[in-house]
């Protein structure tokens, strides 16, 4: 722990200034990018907000479960604004968020997702041009699949449940390959343990499902 504390950088003045210029440049992209008025989805109490077209949240995030807490942590019908343009909400993560979501993109994102970044700025890796291109390329194409897979979602929403097979393509390859794998380590270790592990497979009758498989 001492020695993860001592790694962690130390908030400079410098830092602060980036971080509030960065703010500053989102928020007046927030309110100064053209944009059509959309009037956002109506939620189960009756309230429609208005936004900018290029930053209208998602209708299945709203809702109230009549839990003062947990409407606060999940950020169910609430809608702060200052003024009536900057919606604190879309600000934060462009959709209907609570206190988790807030927290999550304001503090664990930055501070977690950073981290590999800040252990090579303190121990530098020479990985080689031809590496570098191979991270940067494979770090495009999860965003592209990242972004392809909402779009995805929100057309699934549209077309009355017609999308294409993408969206479910990683389930299923990770169930088969998961299958796939019990199989092959059951064989390899029958081979190599003989009795005892038909000793632990008698203890043991499912390798992934039980009653079933």
């Amino acid at each position: 722990m001492e020695a993860l504390i001592n790694n962690c950088p130390r908030p400079t003045a410098m830092a602060w200034k980036i971080i509030f210029c960065y703010r500053a440049f989102e928020a007046a992209l927030q309110l100064l990018l053209p944009g059509k008025r959309v009037e956002g989805p109506v939620s189960p109490t009756g309230n429609r907000p208005v936004y900018k077209v290029h930053v209208a949240p998602s209708s299945s995030d709203s809702g109230s479960c009549r839990n003062l807490i947990i409407d606060f942590y999940w950020g169910m019908e609430l809608y702060p604004r200052i003024g009536k343009k900057f919606d604190i909400k879309v600000f934060t993560n462009c959709r209907f968020t609570g206190f988790y979501i807030c927290w999550g993109c304001l503090v664990w994102v930055p501070s977690i997702y950073t981290s590999p970044g800040m252990y090579l700025v303190n121990h530098p890796v020479q990985l080689g041009t031809q590496l570098a291109i191979y991270i940067l390329v494979a770090g495009i194409l999860c965003i592209y699949i990242n972004y392809d897979c909402d779009r995805q979602r929100q057309e699934f929403r549209r077309t009355n449940r017609k999308c294409s097979f993408l969206p479910y393509f990683y389930v299923i390859y990770l169930t088969i390959l998961l299958f796939d794998r019990a199989k092959r380590d059951d064989d390899r270790c029958r081979s190599k343990y003989g009795k005892y592990w038909k000793f632990y497979c008698e203890k043991v009758r499912h390798m992934i499902v039980p009653g079933i498989y």
